[in-house]
């Protein structure tokens, strides 16, 4: 009988040690040494009615193209597309049309986010639908599995936003060396270190068939011109961040501190047509007094008209930057706080 209790116990033990290598297994990658998390809903097909015509009847219409509300609407959606929008009355609804009674309900158009990271979860897909966001646009540091999932979207087998993906977030490996840190790389960061690696990277880029290229930690304007005019050769869309020698940030060695009065012009003629974060502009002093370092309202207002007339793309994410600061003061009140951190799966969190 003992022997047969620890032939219990053992087996106990073994099937426990089996379940945790198993889900070791499943958020552990050993192929490409990447941890990613998983799918935990199953996606096997759309749901019902995708295809379908869609009416919203009696709904209250706001149209965001000016300040006002339309009540009492009927909207009718064919074939993916709005094909009315109007009072009631003798309106001829499609025959296989999935009917919505709106009242007391509105209707807005989708939500774009054009900065965004899954970070290998599958979920927050469904999330984004969930509360309105119809577009999303990831900016690198994702796995490339993304990928895989914006062409099932775009085919319609994978329900999820409309989804852009600038791929990878090319980084340059000296910063990390000057900071005595090592960066976590999970798929989504490539490093470039010469303008002929950039070239070709992009290149390889281009045949995975990404929307675009980013830019982040990228130290040289060489490195970074080059990533710029690749990615005008293979017709591939460019944002990010400014190249390092441009900005003032006392964290990095490689900032400019002697000429930040000429970094914000001479960035300029470089040709970006978009900067991800308002904090760039920021970090681009070129028109601050150089006594204070800081930018005066007018040299703001200038900056501005000059990204205005360059047709300069600015994605602000003030947001972010106002939760970095309550982040870094009280990490755990600020998630506490946050009711949408329970839809957040728990490897991501």
């Amino acid at each position: 009988m003992k022997a047969l209790k620890w032939v219990g116990v053992f087996s106990g033990v073994l099937v426990a040690l089996v379940i945790i290598a198993l889900t070791g297994i499943y958020i552990y990658d050993p192929q490409s040494r990447e941890s990613w998390v998983k799918p935990g809903i199953a996606q096997d097909e759309i749901p019902a009615g995708i295809e379908a015509s869609v009416v919203f009847e009696n709904i209250t219409v706001i149209p965001m193209d000016s300040e006002r509300i339309l009540e009492g609407q009927t909207v009718i959606i064919e074939d993916q597309r709005i094909t009315f929008i109007g009072a009631g009355g003798d309106i001829e609804i499609p025959t296989d049309a999935h009917v919505v009674d709106g009242t007391g309900r509105f209707l807005i158009p989708g939500l774009s986010d054009m900065i965004t990271h899954v970070l290998g979860s599958e979920n927050d897909l469904l999330v984004y639908l969930a509360n309105g966001v119809t577009t999303i646009r990831i900016m690198g540091n994702d796995p490339p599995m993304i990928l895989e999932w914006r062409n099932q979207i775009r085919a319609g087998t994978r329900a999820g936003p409309n989804t852009w993906v600038w791929w990878p977030q090319f980084e340059n490996n000296d910063i990390d060396r000057e900071l005595g840190t090592e960066r976590a790389t999970r798929g989504g960061k490539t490093w470039v270190h010469t303008p002929e690696e950039a070239e070709r990277l992009v290149a390889e880029m281009a045949a995975m068939g990404v929307d675009g290229i980013k830019s982040h930690m990228v130290v040289s304007s060489e490195t970074y011109l080059a990533l710029l005019e690749a990615a005008a050769r293979h017709g591939l869309p460019f944002d990010g961040h400014a190249p390092l020698d441009h900005c003032w940030c006392p964290s990095y060695p490689d900032c400019v501190f002697e000429t930040r009065s000429d970094a914000w012009n001479d960035f300029r003629t470089m040709g970006a047509s978009a900067l991800t974060h308002i904090e760039e502009l920021i970090k681009m002093v070129g028109l601050s007094d150089e006594n204070t370092g800081q930018a005066s309202d007018e040299s703001i207002r200038q900056m501005a008209q000059d990204a205005a007339d360059d047709g300069l793309w600015v994605t602000t994410t003030v947001h972010m930057f106002r939760s970095i600061l309550d982040q870094a003061s009280d990490l755990e009140s600020t998630l506490a706080k946050m009711p949408e951190v329970k839809y957040v799966h728990p490897g991501v969190y």
